[in-house]
């Protein structure tokens, strides 16, 4: 499943350039600070008392399991994205 992922991102990288790596580093950024704050506030209502690192762990875990639908993601919204750019360069 990985390996069909990674080449679909290699072929999306490679065909749209600048606007893949854009989307990709947004589902990226936007991924993991989701999990971190859902992990930090799943934490601090349980009572458990955690560093910024444990917090860090335990988003980074579930951040890694979303790679899939990150990439889903990246596929489905590059290529309108990029047409979308291209009508406002012309």
């Amino acid at each position: 499943m990985f390996k069909r992922a990674k080449s679909a991102i290699t072929t999306l990288f490679k065909t749209y350039g600048i606007t893949a790596v854009a989307v990709w580093l947004t589902t990226w950024v936007v991924g993991f600070g989701g999990f971190y704050l859902s992990a930090a506030l799943a934490l601090s209502t349980s009572g458990v008392e955690s560093s910024c690192w444990q917090t860090a762990a335990a988003a980074y875990g579930a951040f890694v399991l979303s790679y899939p639908i990150r990439v889903g993601a990246t596929v489905a919204l590059t290529p309108p994205l990029a047409l979308r750019l291209q009508r406002l360069r012309s």
